[in-house]
């Protein structure tokens, strides 16, 4: 019963209205019968090659009949055929049968020879004969699939007609070719039947969609009477053949004058003139209908009234039964109020929020527009510059302060642009200006003071007189570089110059910067790899008790043991640390390494590491020295940390803590060259120190101290030092005089070339040992011993 179904689902569509399966029918003859002009033919040349090839093993008569009723079934297929074509006309359940009956009819005539001539035919011919026959099944069956009772029947008649033959030759080989046969005709039904299911069931798919078309259709009308968009459709020459109520009332116009308009002219015509944008804009819409090919929001501008709009349009081409393209069929929306943000949106993205100039972005566009890559360029200055004070007006006053200083640069800078120039803000204090034109040195220079003239009259800002200072660098292309890149780089070594001349002044770009801005890209490269190679390492400096002679500590001073240079001493390269970052990993090393050295010490003697202003501001510095005592196993209060004046005054209160973080841990903190920087008693009272440092400046100068005002200010030093309950240190003790001096106002302990010179690791010990042979000497025999190392 099943396979019984199974057969009729095949040949019938299911459940199927009659409208359907009227369709069905009719698809089924139609694509039966396309073949048929190619099949009749090869059928009837079939029948004439074989009736001329065998025409002496039957009577010519017959063959000639043979042949003619062939041809006569054919040509009723092809008058079918031609019926067929006839546009509206629908199948029959008739005509179906009909081109069954007549598939049938051909099959057993062409199967007609192969019974009454392959028993009389050798080898060779059997075999000729056997494959044109499979042959002919197979095709068959492929061809009248979509009607599958025609290619049952082609398949059922040839194959029984074979069979009878394969029995009349009575062979042993013959029988197995049987029942091959037997199998590969039953395969050719079963084909027949999965073929017709399956065109029938695209019919039926086909229909769906028909319909669901229909419902589509539907709902666009109700789209186009409710939605704010709007339905839009133009026919192959892109003129409008469906104007939507919502088109023609975004447009202002009435929908039937619309009809039969081009799109492209009827956006063009509602511009008394177009801009080079608007008319870019149109021009890439006729682009994209030119290609054909479906496309999604292309945004284009149309003038209503006298308000311009951005419409976005999407749509896809039409394409007729034949695939031939007929129009274009879309939907577009108005999306103004997007790109009037997107406007607003680019702006920010190239203009600064807080003055209004050009940005970063927008100045190197600008620059780089101006010196192409291996294009040609016309000269131009580029004119760097940052404010010498910011920080300290921002630290001190507020960042709204600040923000206000940055407003007011801008403001005295902007009435000095001219045309074709750019004024930007590049990011926190620092501008730059690009003016074309070719200038010489004097030229540059006189521009760059007339910059820094107009920005040092007093300003004031909620009435706080605020100084405005700042150094400018300057460059030249093609003079000092061709392209973008070269030249701001060759502009910021010359502002570099210009804070290393004293700041608040104007440097113009020269070799010898270059060659300065070199070697500190050098340095930094090769310090970024310093660490890794094992190229850094300590030395010790002591310092000594003035009363005790006894040694008291080592203060760890950096060095840089360079593969080509030698070894170098930190001012070469800490600053380059500093303003790259590299020296929290390098300070880390320093404290790991110190720490460690100091456990093979005496425990009375105590290490100092000095920190960085950058290191000192790190907030994971409590943490990095905590491990690195962990990690050596190292006492605190066997740890001396030395800071700058500096340190304190960029953020008090985030110092104060880091302070007392470090007094936590049990560390002591001691500040560094005290009395060259701000040395505020108010910040020495407020901050919890251990130890003053006396510069060595200080010290150097008690030899030549003629009137007394030298040991005045150490000795003043000294007595704060001694009310605020702080040790006192002094630096770069050279001469006995020195020490005498010193030693008389009370300093505590020394340090300095009398005593040793930094000494590496690996003689600290033998160093120690000597110095604790000359207990026996006294103070000053000692101390103006020549050095151990």
């Amino acid at each position: 019963m099943r396979i019984t179904q199974w057969i009729r689902d095949c040949v019938h569509a299911r459940d199927a209205s009659e409208a359907l399966a009227q369709q069905i029918r009719t698809r089924q003859f139609q694509a039966a019968l396309q073949l048929i002009p190619f099949t009749s033919t090869t059928n009837v040349g079939i029948a004439i090659a074989t009736a001329s090839a065998y025409h002496r093993l039957a009577s010519p008569l017959v063959a000639i009949v043979w042949v003619l009723l062939i041809v006569a079934v054919e040509l009723d297929s092809v008058r079918s055929f031609r019926l067929s074509k006839v546009r509206g006309r629908l199948a029959q359940m008739a005509d179906l049968r009909r081109f069954a009956w007549q598939s049938g009819i051909v099959a057993t005539l062409l199967a007609m020879p192969v019974i009454w001539l392959l028993p009389q035919l050798d080898v060779d011919n059997r075999l000729l004969m056997a494959t044109v026959t499979a042959g002919l099944i197979g095709t068959g069956a492929f061809v009248l699939a979509p009607v599958p009772a025609a290619g049952l029947l082609w398949t059922a008649c040839l194959g029984i007609g074979s069979s009878i033959a394969l029995i009349l030759v009575n062979g042993p080989v013959y029988w197995v070719l049987l029942v091959m046969l037997v199998i590969y005709s039953v395969l050719m039904a079963v084909t027949v039947l999965l073929n017709s299911r399956l065109f029938i069931s695209n019919v039926q798919a086909e229909h769906r969609a028909e319909q669901q078309g229909q419902v589509v259709g539907l709902l666009l009308k109700d789209f186009e009477g409710s939605s704010r968009d709007w339905l839009w459709e133009t026919d192959a020459s892109g003129r409008l053949n469906h104007v939507s109520m919502r088109l023609a009332e975004a447009l202002g116009r009435d929908a039937a004058t619309l009809a039969g308009s081009s799109l492209i002219g009827l956006l063009r015509a509602t511009f008394p003139s177009l801009s080079r944008e608007e008319n870019q804009a149109l021009d890439a819409l006729q682009l994209r209908l030119n290609g054909r090919r479906a496309f999604r929001d292309q945004v284009v501008p149309v003038m209503a009234g006298n308000d311009l709009r951005w419409w976005a349009l999407t749509a896809k081409p039409l394409l007729d039964s034949q695939s031939r393209f007929c129009g274009w069929r879309g939907v577009g929306s108005d999306t103004t109020e997007i790109q009037r943000r997107d406007i607003e949106m680019t702006r920010l993205a190239n203009f600064d929020s807080l003055t209004g100039l050009a940005n970063r972005r927008q100045f190197q566009a600008c620059l780089e527009a101006a010196l192409p890559l291996g294009g040609q360029h016309q000269p131009l200055l580029l004119l760097v510059m940052d404010l010498d004070n910011f920080k300290a007006v921002n630290d001190s006053l507020g960042h709204l302060m600040g923000d206000q200083m940055l407003r007011e640069v801008a403001r005295r800078l902007s009435p000095l642009i001219g045309e074709g120039q750019v004024l930007a803000r590049l990011g926190g204090d620092e501008y730059a200006l690009i003016v074309p034109g070719e200038f010489g040195d004097g030229e540059c220079e006189s521009l760059g003071q007339h910059v820094l003239d107009a920005l040092r009259e007093p300003c004031y800002i909620n009435a706080v007189r605020i100084e405005i200072r700042a150094s400018v660098g300057l460059a030249c292309a093609p003079r000092h570089a061709s392209s973008a890149e070269q030249l701001f780089k060759a502009a910021d070594a010359a502002l570099y110059s210009a804070k290393d001349a004293g700041r608040d002044t104007v440097r113009l770009f020269n070799e010898e910067m270059d060659a300065r801005a070199r070697h500190r890209l050098s340095v930094m490269t090769e310090l970024g790899h310093a660490l890794e190679r094992g190229e850094l390492e300590l030395h010790y400096q002591p310092q000594i008790n003035v009363r005790t002679r006894a040694i008291v500590g080592f203060e760890a001073l950096l060095r840089w043991r360079h593969g080509q240079r030698g070894l170098l001493p930190p001012d070469e390269f800490i600053p380059i640390a500093e303003e790259t970052g590299m020296i929290v990993p390098i300070g880390d090393w320093v404290l790991q390494q110190a720490c460690l050295e100091a456990m093979r010490w005496p425990e009375k003697i105590f290490v100092a590491v000095n920190l960085s202003a950058v290191q000192f501001a790190s907030r994971s510095l409590v943490g990095s020295i905590k491990n690195a005592l962990t990690q050596a196993k190292l006492s605190a209060n066997r740890l001396e940390l030395e800071i700058t004046e500096s340190s304190l005054i960029q953020d008090s209160s985030g110092a104060r803590e880091t302070i007392k973080g470090l007094r936590t841990l049990g560390a002591h903190v001691a500040l560094d060259d005290f009395g060259t920087g701000y040395s505020s008693l108010a910040y020495l009272r407020s901050f919890p120190l251990d130890k003053l440092k006396i510069d060595r400046a200080f010290t150097h100068a008690l030899d030549r101290d003629e009137q007394g005002e030298s040991s005045a200010i150490v000795r003043a030093i000294i007595q704060l030092a001694t009310a605020l309950n702080l040790k006192t240190t002094a630096e770069g003790v050279e001469t006995a005089s020195q020490l005498e001096a010193l030693r008389t106002m009370g300093c505590n302990e020394m340090q300095g070339y009398h005593f040793a010179k930094p000494i590496p690791t690996e003689k600290i010990s033998t160093f120690m040992e000597e110095w604790q042979a000359g207990r026996g000497a006294t103070l000053a025999q000692a101390f103006s011993a020549p050095a151990a190392l």
